[in-house]
């Protein structure tokens, strides 16, 4: 794939924080794209994590970084981004401009009309149903607007990216379009190197389970403590949950008296990443909405780098076809009592490194 010259990427939002599995999904995006990038961010308070993140591959890629604060106000931060793009294009000569999300994507759209410039859409999620199914907050002028501006966008860009292949599907039907456009499918844990995997896991005598992740109601807690409950009938094993420490009540409360052993800890990420081969089976569980249908939960190459089999929903973007197309773990109905499947699995469950490893080298 030929390289773009110059390329200004335009973020709006704060990365995810690094650590040592995972860097943000931004940066390798950009360099993919181009080895002289300029990336332009209205997160001041996450300066340090861009640097941490640029520092990994400052030796083989010219990045500048520029951070400026955001208005607290859209119209008033669209006009900033206007004037800061403008000014960089004059004074850079950068004319394609990689936009992560909506707003700057408004931006990128403005000087594709303007001066014929080149963008590329990131929208990293479908917008309009998260501020429908989120919050009571937006108008419904304001989500007709997003869902009506969402078609340009898609079909005037240079290339749009799609964080999976149901994500790319469910644009075309929404809006009866053909992308005629270079669209390219993006998983979250795209070029994020390759890791070697334990060679040794715990002993299946002693099955440990984990979670990772937030408490938002879409990761279904309860439901997964119901399930963790009936497995414990038949099954004995640990379960562990690394979530952040203002979900520790939360939690314990779901799970006492449901017969199980459990642990809570708060660390940070990278520790996470060094006590995950120590599991068997990871949780990343989602309900029927199209916010997860069109997912790439980072959760999952978590899971799979470190040899943890998976228990999931079938409604988690591509990556529920991959765990039952390449043996990577179990599908649950969450609406059912499926322990029984989960039991059927772990009884025949024999950690096989060459699953896993064939899968990620063809990623």
């Amino acid at each position: 794939m030929k390289k773009i010259n110059k390329l200004l990427g335009i973020a709006y939002e704060c990365p995810i924080k690094p650590d040592s599995l995972i860097h943000s999904a931004l940066v390798p995006l950009l360099i993919d794209e181009s080895d002289n990038v300029t990336l332009l961010s209205y997160s001041t308070e996450c300066r340090s994590k861009y640097k941490r993140i640029i520092s990994h591959y400052k030796k083989d890629y010219n990045i500048k970084l520029i951070i400026h604060k955001k208005r607290n106000s859209p119209i008033r931060d669209i006009i900033h981004i206007i004037k800061d793009v403008y000014l960089i294009r004059k004074n850079d000569g950068i004319n394609t401009f990689h936009c992560r999300s909506y707003l700057p994507s408004l931006v990128g759209l403005l000087f594709k009309i303007l001066y014929r410039d080149k963008y590329i859409f990131d929208p990293r999620g479908v917008l309009a149903e998260e501020l429908s199914y989120d919050s009571k907050d937006f108008s419904k002028f304001y989500i007709y607007f997003i869902n009506w501006i969402e078609r340009y966008l898609l079909l005037m860009s240079y290339k749009n990216i799609f964080v999976s292949i149901k994500m790319k599907d469910f644009y075309i039907a929404k809006h009866n379009i053909n992308l005629t456009n270079e669209n390219n499918i993006r998983y979250i844990y795209s070029n994020r190197g390759r890791f070697k995997l334990p060679l040794v896991k715990p002993s299946v005598n002693c099955i440990k389970l984990c979670y990772v992740g937030s408490t938002n109601k879409y990761q279904m807690i309860r439901e997964m403590t119901d399930l963790l409950s009936n497995i414990s009938a038949e099954i004995n094993f640990s379960m562990t949950f690394f979530i952040p420490k203002n979900s520790n009540s939360l939690v314990d409360g779901l799970c006492k008296g449901k017969g199980f052993q459990y642990k809570i800890e708060n660390i940070s990420n990278e520790k996470v990443a060094l006590e995950l081969p120590k599991f068997h089976y990871g949780f990343l569980l989602r309900g029927n909405h199209i916010l997860n249908k069109v997912a790439s939960p980072v959760k999952f190459y978590e899971y799979i780098s470190t040899g943890l089999r998976v228990i999931s929903t079938k409604y988690v973007g591509d990556y529920s076809d991959l765990i039952q197309t390449n043996n990577l773990g179990v599908i649950v109905d969450i609406d059912q009592d499926q322990s029984s499947k989960v039991i059927q699995d772990i009884n025949a469950y024999v950690y096989n490194q060459e699953v896993f490893k064939s899968f990620l080298d063809e990623k």
